[in-house]
This record gives C-alpha cells, sequence and structure tokens, in this order.
C-alpha cells in the first residue's frame, strides 16, 4: 500500500488532503510544515509527498528544492490555497509532478494522485523487469552460453 505525507500548517486542510488520499486506498501521515516533513521522509519513506505551498519555516518550494538534492525520484504535488499559473509553473520548474489548487482538491487531488502512483508503479515494475531480466540472462550465460567446459564436451 502506498503512504502518502501530507504536509499543511492547517490542520483542516491536512484533514481534508488526508481525507481524499485514503478514498484513493493509499495510507497518509502528517507533518506542519517542511522541516517537520524532512523528518518524518527520514524515517517512513513515503511513496510521495503532497504539500501545501505556504507554510512557516520551510515553504513548499523549499522543501521541493531539499527533496530534489536528497530524493530524486520522491514525487511531490504541491498544493495552494493561493494559485495561479505563475504558481503552478515555479511548482513545476522546482521539481513538482503536479499541482492541485485547494479550491477544487477534492476534485483534482484524486487525478494527479494516480497519475503519480501508476508513474511510480510503472517505474518499480520496470526496475524489477530489468533487474529480473538481468538475473535470468547472467544465469543463462553462467550456465551455457559462456560455460567453455560444456563446450569442450559438445565436441
Amino acid at each position: 500500500m502506498a503512504t502518502i505525507l501530507v504536509v499543511d500548517d492547517s490542520a483542516e486542510d491536512r484533514i481534508i488532503a488526508g481525507a481524499c488520499v485514503r478514498e484513493q486506498g493509499c495510507s497518509v501521515i502528517y507533518a506542519e510544515n517542511g522541516r517537520a516533513a524532512l523528518e518524518l521522509i527520514e524515517r517512513e519513506q513515503p511513496t510521495a509527498v503532497l504539500s501545501d505551498l505556504h507554510m512557516p519555516e520551510m515553504d513548499g518550494l523549499q522543501l521541493i528544492h531539499q527533496l530534489r538534492r536528497k530524493y530524486t525520484s520522491l514525487p511531490v504535488i504541491l498544493m495552494t490555497a493561493m494559485g495561479s499559473e505563475e504558481v503552478a509553473a515555479e511548482a513545476l520548474r522546482a521539481g513538482a509532478v503536479s499541482y492541485v489548487p485547494k479550491r477544487v482538491i477534492e476534485r483534482n487531488l484524486p487525478v494527479a494522485l494516480r497519475a503519480v502512483l501508476t508513474a511510480v508503479g510503472a517505474a518499480v515494475g520496470a526496475a524489477v523487469g530489468v533487474t529480473r531480466y538481468a538475473s535470468s540472462w547472467t544465469k543463462a550465460s553462467q550456465t551455457s552460453f559462456w560455460d567453455t567446459s560444456r563446450m569442450a564436451h559438445r565436441r
């Protein structure tokens, strides 16, 4: 089961976002700001992060910049009550995978979250597939193609 970290300084908004996340079949963990989120990520290793933009101590964009340095593949969806096309563009340039205005979070977050979880699942599946392929190729090469002792017996 995927675990989503919801980061927001507003308890009410955390509850609303968390409910949307749970409706998608994910478990939810919470942090009140970016600094608390970084500490929680170390311990919990969430599948994705859903972060508010405007928070004290460390805002959403600062959190994204920190995550891009240390957790390069951790997807971040940014949400804000004061959204605009400029904010969305800035979030995406910073490294967010999606942007959801809070005024339509109940409608748009499920779509964004499903896309992120599908991408994460595809990436994990691809990595597993490559590992299986490499493993089977290695075993095959060790027992047949490169086994010169068997080649000598075939003559």
